[in-house]
């Protein structure tokens, strides 16, 4: 008797040890009737790449076929009787289970949700649960050794398998970060693949690199509470007060967030910021607030209100804020953490549960010296990957996220700034940095529970590698990146992974090291001095440089077979970054030439300028000459450097520190109008103390314009032809006169000469 049990144990152990094998035509996928469209989709990404896998169709069913291998999706009946309860599971995390010889269990929370694919939510980023879908992506990476690098047949590797052999498996996993997030709309830059739908394309990408589920907002939540309306005529005292008395609760021109107005925040509106928070957490409509529509986005899951100030913080110069006013760069940072704090307490006070979310920003970026009760949640605002090199800066942002943890008792997560933005946001040129990326955020995992990349681009491609170890990262921090990478390498371009990596660590060091440059200490705070347009193209990213990264695709094109897979992703290669690369520096150059400019002026008498006397050929009449105007004589005019007229204007830094300018009105600018704004600029040792300042124009339209747009001229250059296309907005010579006005920023050293300034309309067939 005893050794019949035995053997029947014995069997029930091979069972249970068996593989299972998933065979062309003898394979299926089993969904719940009433399966939420979450598991629906993860049927979808199942059945597509096995289908690759094994080369034949795989069906969905809603029940077990007999004499089939069934891969149940969800929880299902089948999961709960294998012991699995998904309530257990932490969010975002799966169980993959083998059942004897022919059944697999892939199964995670997942939301109730009638529709996924093609909403807008799926598109800026899936903040629902959908961990049956994680586990999928698990299961095809482990099993069947698929890649998913970038949605599309190219950035998916789908192998070829006579069959599948799954051995007996019970595993769960969930990632290391809770926060994990990307932009994931158009600030992120173009799809490559024009043929292709690109919400539903990032929206797959956001999926496959397994971003967060999870939505803590943080993102100056003050400002969707609706207080201008509320609040502007009836308590204007809640609103910053400007050092002309006047409150700032309407539009500031060229600053789309200031409609929503800037807060006192030593005013009673931090009462009605406790009312409005109570109201939503314990379960309140708007309306009883006097709020229009629904909750603002600074609101989710009844659990999380943001109440971070608008964006560019205005400093108020009332009594009470003057009196809380701290030195130095951070000076607003008693009134906004007192404020916080004094919100959140009252909120524990009164036994209402959640969260106060604030971020670590600037002007009140510092760790207070006072309490913070345990219901603030603290993300840190920090530069990112992009300070790899820069030992300071990277040793500054780790020292306040350490100090921020140690405050809050807990770990924070992270606002970081990967993108081309503000004075980096070089068209065409590619931020391709994998290295810097894994090796930032697996370093501050230790100290964060996750972050999100603000990571603009012009083109989404640049950014493939680095979404793609972002989320290999964020899932597990423990991640060696290195190996990551060699995958990527290798499974993309076969022979030519090395080729490939050595042109795309070429390209990362050339944009962290020379194109990101420093941060560097200024009057207004950190700031990173970048290049100017013009040392971008002459020094940094020379025809000589392009040409080395040219030889590299060139070599790796010479080891793949013609019309291979590696061969067209080669190709992608060329058409996304290398070509782009290459046209910009190539117009740039030839733009630049004071020669090719003057031929073609020459070319077309036809051509118009509205400025006036803008080869500086008419003498001065006190302050003005030929429809100039300084501040103060004399008239800055050089016959000593001259491209055209005989005479220049002269601008050099004041020992007084100022600003020096000359400018004239410019009644003939149209609105709505596309212009050529050009003119020759030469350089002698222009320094600034802050990132981004030198030599360059302002153009009012009904607001100041910068050409370049982010980057002043700077350095030592002989006398370069600089020139931009700009459309002029409806309300030009409105309200305020137009003007152009040449310019050396306050604060610098060394001196720039301008000459032949012209704004000429674009012919339609230009424009």
């Amino acid at each position: 008797m005893k050794s019949k049990v035995l053997l029947a144990v014995l069997g029930l152990t091979a069972v249970l040890r068996a593989d299972v094998v998933l065979a062309p035509n003898q394979t299926e996928v089993v969904v719940p009737r009433r399966a939420p469209a979450t598991v629906r989709v993860a049927a979808q990404e199942m059945t597509n790449a096995l289908a690759q896998v094994l080369g034949c169709p795989i069906p969905v069913v809603q029940k077990k076929t007999a004499g089939r291998t069934a891969v149940f999706l969800g929880d299902g009946e089948v999961a709960r009787e294998a012991g699995i309860d998904v309530a257990q599971l932490p969010r975002d995390g799966f169980v993959i289970r083998t059942l004897g010889t022919d059944r697999i269990v892939i199964a995670g929370r997942d939301a109730p949700l009638a529709r996924f694919i093609g909403t807008p939510n799926y598109t800026g980023g899936a903040f629902f649960e959908h961990a049956t879908v994680f586990g999928v992506y698990a299961f095809l990476e482990r099993f069947a050794d698929c890649r998913f690098f970038f949605p599309g047949e190219l950035g998916t590797i789908l192998p070829r398998a006579e069959k599948l052999v799954i051995p007996p498996t019970d595993f769960s996993d969930a990632p290391d970060s809770a926060v994990r997030r990307y932009y994931n709309h158009s600030a992120d830059g173009r799809w490559f693949d024009e043929t292709v739908n690109t919400r539903d394309a990032k929206g797959l990408n956001w999926l496959r690199t397994r971003m967060s589920s999870l939505n803590i907002p943080c993102c100056h939540g003050s400002i969707r509470f609706q207080y201008v309306e509320r609040f502007k005529e009836s308590h204007p005292e809640y609103f910053s007060l400007d050092a002309k008395g006047k409150r700032r609760s309407s539009p500031t021109p060229g600053r789309p967030d200031s409609v929503y107005g800037q807060l006192c925040w030593s005013s009673a509106i931090t009462n009605e910021l406790f009312l409005d928070a109570k109201c939503y957490l314990t379960g309140g409509d708007p309306a009883e607030r006097g709020l229009s529509g629904k909750w603002g986005v600074n609101c989710c899951d009844r659990k999380y209100v943001d109440i971070m100030p608008n964006d560019a913080y205005q400093e108020c110069c009332c009594a009470a804020c003057q009196a809380a006013k701290l030195p130095g760069a951070s000076y607003a940072n008693d009134i906004i953490w007192k404020a916080t704090a004094g919100i959140a307490q009252r909120l524990i006070d009164e036994g209402i549960p959640g969260y106060i979310t604030q971020m670590s920003y600037n002007p009140y970026k510092d760790v207070p010296s006072f309490h913070l009760p345990t219901n603030v949640l603290v993300m840190v605002a920090v530069n990112g990957p992009y300070s790899h090199y820069d030992a300071a800066s990277r040793k500054a942002q780790f020292d306040r996220t350490k100090a921020w943890m140690t405050k809050t008792g807990h770990k924070v997560w992270l606002w970081t700034y990967p993108g081309k933005w503000g004075p980096r946001a070089f068209a065409d040129v590619p931020q391709i940095c994998p290295r810097a990326w894994g090796a930032f955020y697996r370093e501050m995992a230790p100290y964060s529970i996750g972050a999100f990349a603000e990571s603009e681009s012009d083109r989404w491609f640049y950014n493939h590698l680095n979404y793609y170890v972002f989320g290999k990262v964020m899932w597990r921090t423990s991640i060696d990146v290195d190996a990551v990478l060699t995958d990527y390498y290798a499974r993309m371009y076969g022979p030519a992974a090395e080729e490939v990596r050595q042109m795309f660590e070429s390209l990362e060091d050339t944009w962290l090291k020379k194109t990101m440059g420093r941060t560097i200490d200024t009057p207004l705070g950190p700031q990173t001095r970048v290049p100017s347009v013009h040392d971008l193209w002459n020094v940094v990213y020379t025809p000589a440089y392009i040409a080395s990264v040219r030889a590299r695709l060139d070599a790796a094109v010479a080891k793949v077979a013609k019309d291979s897979l590696e061969a067209r992703r080669l190709a992608l290669l060329d058409r996304e970054i290398v070509s782009p690369l290459a046209r910009a520096s190539a117009a740039y150059l030839e733009g630049q030439s004071v020669d090719v400019e003057q031929k073609r002026r020459a070319a077309h008498p036809e051509e118009v300028s509205i400025v006036s006397n803008g080869d500086f050929t008419e003498s001065p009449r006190g302050r003005f000459f030929g429809g100039w105007y300084v501040d103060k004589e004399p008239v800055p005019l050089s016959q000593a450097e001259s491209v055209v007229g005989g005479q220049s204007v002269v601008l050099t830094g004041a020992v007084d520190g100022k600003r020096m300018m000359v400018g004239q009105y410019l009644p003939q600018l149209k609105p709505n109008t596309r212009y050529r704004i050009s003119f020759y600029l030469k350089l002698a040792d222009v320094v600034s103390p802050g990132a981004g300042g030198g030599a360059h124009i302002t153009l009012m339209d009904d607001c100041n314009h910068s050409f370049p747009e982010r980057t002043a001229y700077s350095g030592t250059m002989d006398w370069t032809h600089c020139q931009f296309t700009y459309t002029t907005r409806p309300g030009t010579n409105g309200k305020h006169r137009s003007y152009i006005r040449l310019v050396l920023t306050a604060g610098c050293t060394g001196t720039a000469w301008f000459d032949g300034v012209r704004i000429v309309e674009m012919p339609d067939s230009d424009k």
